[in-house]
Order: structure tokens, then sequence, then C-alpha cells
């Protein structure tokens, strides 16, 4: 019985000769070299995923088989400006899947960086774009941290902070009517005061000299240097122990601060991931660990219990979800929901920032 039973094995194994090929183009399309991309090749997500397309194929090197290129996250890189002039990486984050036949595999995630147009005209001291508040209705970026890091240990995030010179352009003669001199944000975006805010404060500049970006996603560096900002930029001694983490980038001194207070951590593969985007639940969990450090009013807890999706509040983040609501510095978005594991944008960075540093009379 045994043998009739192996035999219908190998029978039904070798049935479809498919499957050994499709398995080992997806081991080659894995162990393609997906070189970095230049911005300025990086014309468009359409752009980036037919050069991936072309690269897997080639790895494969079989006509049989059908490439395709499933996108998971997109940080677009934002070109050097005199505040910041080696400009801001961006990333592409993709699987890919090949078919043949009736037989498909995809692999693992796999990460492109897209190089960020340096300003060649001279410059000022390093910037980038920081990260912004809450939505309208004042929900704050959150989620869950990837290595399973500690509360606001690893907040994935993406583009550095800032595009000018901190504290962002100076309101001149491309003054909006939101009061900024930011042409894309206007008087009636329900971001505009948390702009003006922490542009006036030094904390958040822009990704150009007239564009905030409001929407551009928001990333570990940027908001762990918006905190070194808020600390006064303080002396740092050290070098960083992360792969990822160059001494002469404009976040290095940010990190390194924020990794010996304790504010954040890297991941496992002594990475930090400087261009990993921010979860909200993430960005509460370094506000509370900020304020933790500088004895600020980190007591007040809130209720969950009306929102719709507090089951999917990480452990490590339900604290300083709690003292989040508590403060005022966040609420729900639509349908009742905190939605801890969304993206944050540099909007609503910005609010945040605003509603933490009020409700802490840091004004």
């Amino acid at each position: 019985v045994n043998d009739i039973k192996s035999l219908m094995m190998t029978v039904n194994e070798s049935a479809d000769p498919d499957i050994a090929i499709v398995s080992a183009a997806k081991i080659a399309a894995e162990a393609a070299s997906y070189s970095t991309m230049a911005q300025a090749a990086a014309t468009s997500e359409a752009v980036i995923a037919a050069a991936l397309k072309a690269t897997a194929e080639a790895a494969v090197n079989n006509s049989a088989i059908t490439v395709k290129i499933n996108k998971v996250s997109y940080i677009a890189p934002i070109a050097g400006t005199s505040g910041n002039r080696s400009g801001t990486d961006g990333s592409y984050v993709f699987t890919v899947t090949v078919v043949k036949g009736l037989q498909s595999q995809t692999t693992m995630q796999i990460k492109l960086n897209i190089a960020a147009t340096a300003d060649t005209s001279g410059g000022s001291t390093p910037g980038g774009s920081t990260p912004g508040g809450s939505t309208p209705g004042g929900s704050t970026p959150g989620g869950s941290t990837p290595g399973g890091s500690t509360p606001g240990g690893s907040t994935p995030g993406g583009s550095t902070p800032g595009g000018s010179t901190p504290g962002g352009s100076t309101p001149g003669d491309t003054t909006s009517e939101g009061g900024t001199s930011f042409v894309d944000v206007k008087k009636s975006d329900w971001f505009s005061d948390a702009v003006t805010y922490v542009q006036q404060r030094g904390l958040m500049s822009g990704t150009s000299e007239t564009t905030f970006s409001p929407l551009l996603m928001a990333s570990r560096a940027m908001i762990v240097t918006v905190l070194y900002r808020m600390a006064g930029n303080p002396q740092v001694a050290g070098e960083s122990i992360f792969i990822d983490v160059s001494s002469d980038s404009w976040y290095s001194d940010a990190i390194e601060w924020a990794v010996q207070k304790g504010i954040v951590n890297g991941y496992s593969n002594n990475s930090f991931g400087t261009n990993d985007a921010v979860t909200r639940e993430q960005l509460v969990a370094l506000l509370y660990r900020y304020g933790q450090i500088n004895n600020l009013d980190t007591t007040v807890s809130g209720d969950l219990s009306n929102f719709a999706d507090k089951d999917k509040i990480s452990d490590w983040a339900t604290e300083s979800m709690k003292w989040a609501i508590g403060k005022g510095i966040i609420s729900g978005k639509g349908n009742n929901r905190l939605d801890p594991s969304g993206t944050a944008t540099r909007a609503e960075i910005a609010t945040i920032l605003m509603r933490f540093l009020i409700s802490q009379d840091q004004i």
C-alpha cells in the first residue's frame, strides 16, 4: 500500500513539469540585481515598474515565463535644494510574480532605492521634509513596527525631513494664501495652520523652496529629525551602528540621539530603515517616549473602547494611544476608526506636532 501511495505521489508531483520551472524562475527573480535608480530616470511608477520587469526577465532568462511586478509601496524621491543639497531618496517596494501555464509563484518583498537628484548649486544645512500631523478630524499616524521592535522602536519612514533650511522656506515673494511660502498649502486646507506652526518653529521645512508636499508619506528619518529639532539639536557623541546610516547624512545625528535616548531602535539586520514609512501608532509611540524623557505629562489616559478598530492597535502602542486620545493629540478618522497601521503624511505629522506641543504647553 505504501508503495502505491509513493508511486501516486511521484506521478502527481511530476505531472506538471512547470512547477520546477516556475520555482527556478522565482529564485532567479529574487536573486536579480535591482540597482539603485536615479531620480532623473525614475520619472513615474510605470517607468520604474518597467525597468524592474526588464531586470527580472533578464534574470529569469526564459521567454516562456511571464513576469509581473507587483507594487507594495512607493515613496517618491525629492530633488535637492539649497537647504538639503543631497535631496531625499525614495524607494519602491515590490514583489515579482512568475507564471508558466497553470503554475505561478511570487517572490518575497524587494526594495529598490531611488537616488534623489542632488543640488549642485551650493546649499546650507542638510534638511529634507518632515512628516505632518493628523488627518482632518485629528487622527494620528501609527502602525505596527516592522521587525517587531518595541513601541516606537522601528518606525517606518521614508524621505528626509525638510527640503529647504530647517523651518522651511522663508515666507516672502511666494507666500501662498495659507500664510506660508508653499504654493501647495492653501488657507482652506485643514492642515494650513499646522504647516505654518511647524514651519515658523523650525520643526519642518519644505520639499523645495515653494512646496511642502503635504500628502507625501513620512519616513523614520523624517520623524526622528523632527524630534531632534524639538530637543534643540543637541550635541551627539558616537557613530551610528546602522549599515544604512552614513556619518555624513543629514539625519545621522538625529538617529544617533534618538537611539541613545531610547526613543527608537533599529531592525534586527543592523539597519535603521531610514526610508520606511511611519504608521499612526508608531508616531504616537515616538511622541509618548519623547514626552517621557523630557518629563512632560504622559499620565493622562483616554478611552479606546468606542473605536471600531481598537483591537488592531499593537500591544506596545496601546498605552501611548490612550495617552494621545486623552491629551486630545489625536481623534478618530471616518467610521469611528483610529487606523493605527495607516501611514502618516507630512500634513498629518504637522498637525500632530502642533497639537502635541500645545497640549504640553511647549508652544
